[in-house]
């Protein structure tokens, strides 16, 4: 899991890196142990940097993003909704935004990447789900 400060032209000021393991046993990652480490790795970014305002997070599997509410995460093994957006607005004290992460790669690559100079920008990726996506960047809402 990568935790990234950004600037308003998409640059990368820091970063940091954490590990997400399985347990021992093979189980699947609890909900429990994933909210601590984006917790944890965010608030580290946060004290560093006072004047960061909000949290974007891409989330492998379905989000609602006016409720910041997983609906499906099979690579973890969650299937029911998690509030994961709730969740960190209060343990971080600020916004929180989710997407899934398919779709956040391609509004960056939209906004700050190959795709800037477009009116209508398609992405593929493919990783172990696969995400397709179609924006037209004269309707991408400004804080997407």
């Amino acid at each position: 899991m990568s935790c990234v400060v950004i600037n308003e032209q998409g640059h990368i000021i820091d970063k940091n890196n954490t590990p997400v393991r399985r347990s021992n046993d093979g189980s699947e990652i609890s909900i429990e142990n994933i909210l601590r480490l984006i917790t944890s790795s965010a608030k580290e970014l946060i004290d560093k940097y006072p004047a960061c305002k909000s949290v974007g997070i891409g989330i492998p599997g379905n989000v609602d993003p006016t409720t910041g509410s997983t609906r499906y995460l099979p690579n973890y093994g969650w299937l029911a909704p998690v509030s994961i957006g709730a969740y960190l607005e209060t343990e971080l004290g600020c916004t929180v935004r989710m997407r899934n992460d398919g779709r956040c790669a391609a509004i960056a690559e939209s906004k700050f990447g190959v795709g800037r100079s477009s009116k209508v920008f398609a992405m593929l990726t493919l990783g172990t789900g696969k995400v397709h996506s179609c924006i037209e960047t004269e309707v991408l809402p400004p804080l997407c």
